[in-house]
């Protein structure tokens, strides 16, 4: 960083960049869950390592799904 406010002390764009506040915001925390992770994490709970090859075999994944419908009314806290 030293470098590129070296190369020009006055108005050099990085320079600005470097030291301005964003606008925005972040949230505090854990990111959101996204649909493909908690998809992934269902997957490998019921022995499917790699789902989106899975899916791709209609009857395998039919199976799977009916499979994870079981788990499901079973655990109580599924």
């Amino acid at each position: 960083m030293d470098l590129i406010c070296a190369a020009n002390g006055q108005n050099f764009p990085s320079r600005k960049y470097f030291f301005t506040s964003p606008n925005g915001y972040q949230k505090k925390g854990r990111p959101r869950t996204r649909w493909s992770d908690a998809i992934s994490r269902d997957a490998r709970t019921i022995g499917i390592p790699n789902w989106r090859t899975t899916a791709k075999n209609r009857e395998v994944w039919k199976a799977a799904i009916d499979k994870a419908e079981l788990i499901t009314k079973n655990d109580k806290y599924f």
